[in-house]
C-alpha cells in the first residue's frame, strides 16, 4: 500500500518527462526513429542468411553488437523520462560493447581490459568522460543539480525526475551516433559473412539521422 502509490506517482512523473522530451525537439525523436529503423531492417535481412564461421573475430563483434542492440530501448526509456544519471550509465556501457568490436575488427581487443576508444570511436574519448561527470556520485555539484528540486519557498532533494533539454540533447544525440556506428559495424562483418550490403532504405535512413545530428549541432562530422 506505501509502495504503489509511489510507483504510481513516478511513473506519472516520468510520462511527463517523456511529453516535454518529444516536444523539445522533434527532429531528434525523428533522428532516432530513423535510425533504429536501419539498424533493425538490417539485422531482420541477416537473420534469413544461413553461415558457418569459427572465425573468433566475427562471433565476437556479432555478440557485442546483439547485446548493444539489446539495450537500446532501455537507454532511450531512460534519458526521454528524466532519468539521467541511470541513461548516462547505461550508455558508456553501450560506448564500451562498441569500442571493443573496434579492437576486435583491429584485432587489438585484450580479454579482460577495458576498451580503448580506436577507429570510428577515437573521437569519444571527451564524451565518455562527460558521461562520468553525470553518472559518477563523486561531484557533489552534479549530485545536486539532478536531484534538487525547488516549490515555491521549500527547496531539497526528490527522487522525481525532472525535464532538462540540455542533458536531453547531448544523450539522446549520443545513443544516435552510437546506432549509427553500431549499424557501420555489422555491414562490416556481414559483409564477411555473406555478402549482405546494405540496401537503398536503410542508406538512406542512416543518412537522414547522421543529417539531423549535424544540422542540430551534435556533431561536426558525418560519422
Amino acid at each position: 500500500m506505501i509502495v504503489i502509490p509511489f510507483l504510481e506517482f513516478h511513473e506519472r512523473a516520468r510520462k511527463d518527462v517523456r511529453e516535454q522530451s518529444k516536444s523539445s525537439c522533434v527532429n531528434l525523436l525523428t533522428a532516432h526513429q530513423l535510425a533504429w529503423a536501419a539498424l533493425i531492417s538490417y539485422q531482420n535481412r541477416f537473420q534469413n542468411v544461413q553461415f558457418s564461421t569459427e572465425s573468433q573475430s566475427i562471433l565476437g563483434r556479432l555478440g557485442l553488437i546483439s547485446q548493444f542492440a539489446m539495450g537500446v530501448e532501455l537507454v532511450e526509456t531512460s534519458i526521454c523520462e528524466g532519468l539521467y544519471p541511470q541513461a548516462a550509465n547505461l550508455l558508456k556501457q553501450a560506448l564500451e560493447t562498441l569500442a571493443a568490436v573496434e579492437e576486435i575488427t583491429k584485432d587489438r581487443r585484450v580479454d579482460g581490459r577495458a576498451p580503448r576508444f580506436i577507429g570510428r570511436l577515437q573521437n569519444f574519448g571527451r564524451r565518455y568522460g562527460e558521461l562520468n561527470e553525470i553518472a559518477h556520485p563523486t561531484r557533489s555539484s552534479m549530485v545536486d543539480y539532478f536531484s534538487r528540486h525547488t516549490e515555491g519557498e521549500r527547496t531539497g532533494a526528490s527522487s522525481v525526475p525532472r525535464f532538462n533539454k540540455e542533458v536531453y540533447r547531448e544523450l539522446y544525440g549520443m545513443q544516435i551516433s552510437l546506432m549509427v556506428v553500431a549499424l557501420q559495424q555489422m555491414r562490416e562483418v556481414f559483409l564477411e559473412l555473406g555478402q549482405l550490403d546494405w540496401d537503398e532504405a536503410e542508406v538512406r535512413l542512416a543518412h537522414s539521422a547522421t543529417q539531423i545530428l549535424l544540422d542540430e549541432g551534435l556533431i561536426e562530422s558525418a560519422l
